[in-house]
């Protein structure tokens, strides 16, 4: 396992400046660790497209994913019900959060990441200066003191507004990007307590469960809600087998990129 996770480390450096780095010892260099994954591509397409997916953000490939799910035998009524069983599906193999979820981490982000943190002590230190400045009207009779002091809670407020629809763009943002826990760092555990994290209970990340699916399918397609109620323990049983399967591409897909890497060159853990 060691190996392998070396392997993705450098794949997913795909998409930063450290990707002409070598990260192995004795390692493969970028266009080595592309020619291996050509080469294990031909076995298993659809394997390669979920690492090519998940760690190098190839929009081809995300595709090509999408198309691979529609093309499979779900029971699902009508278009837009395949259509969105494609793209929760395909979040789940690449572990991005889906629709219904993300109000819950972005809930997250704003309330446990350093970003929202610091907005919180910035919007607290100027809800002070307001009460302050209000106080301060009321000692006051010059009507051109009292219209500076109005300006001034004005001019604070308008900022309380801007930090809010900063962090709620930031929290968005990460959101999307990610399943992780920003509480717990992804780790499952409060660093300061060593408790265990009951914000994602103790995973360290956003897990999607059946229930959200069903939920997400009946937002996607509320004419269809009842009878996809009706029809649901099928579909879901057919969705678990295709989450399975593409679970078992891409375990056998790191496993082919390694033989293929192993065969070419050694290097050690």
């Amino acid at each position: 396992m060691g190996k392998k996770l070396e392997m993705l480390t450098i794949l997913s450096a795909a998409r930063t400046m450290k990707w002409e780095e070598r990260t192995l010892k004795n390692g493969p260099t970028k266009e080595q660790l592309l020619g291996a994954i050509g080469l294990a591509q031909r076995d298993n397409p659809i394997g390669i497209a979920i690492l090519s997916a998940k760690y190098m953000l190839c929009a081809y490939s995300i595709e090509k994913l999408y198309d691979h799910i529609k093309e499979q035998p779900l029971p699902l009524i009508t278009r837009n019900q395949r259509e969105h069983a494609s793209y929760l599906l395909v979040s789940d193999a690449l572990n991005l959060p889906i629709d219904v979820m993300q109000k819950r981490i972005i809930g997250a982000w704003k309330r446990y990441s350093m970003r929202g943190e610091r907005t919180r002590k910035t919007i607290d230190s100027l809800k002070k200066s307001i009460k302050s400045l209000e106080k301060a009207i009321l000692l006051k009779n010059s009507p051109q003191e009292i219209k500076h002091l109005e300006s001034q809670i004005e001019a604070h407020k308008a900022r309380i507004d801007t930090e809010e629809r900063s962090l709620h763009d930031y929290a968005t943002q990460k959101a999307g990007e990610s399943c992780k826990c920003p509480r717990c760092r992804a780790t499952g555990t409060i660093q300061k307590t060593r408790r265990q994290c009951d914000t994602c209970a103790g995973v360290g990340e956003f897990r999607t469960l059946e229930h959200d699916w069903l939920k997400s399918l009946i937002v996607s397609d509320s004419a269809g809600a009842k009878v996809l109620k009706d029809n649901w323990p099928s579909v879901v049983t057919s969705m678990r087998a295709q989450k399975d399967a593409l679970r078992r591409h891409e375990l056998e897909a790191v496993s082919a990129v390694e033989r293929r890497i192993s065969a070419e060159f050694e290097y050690e853990d």
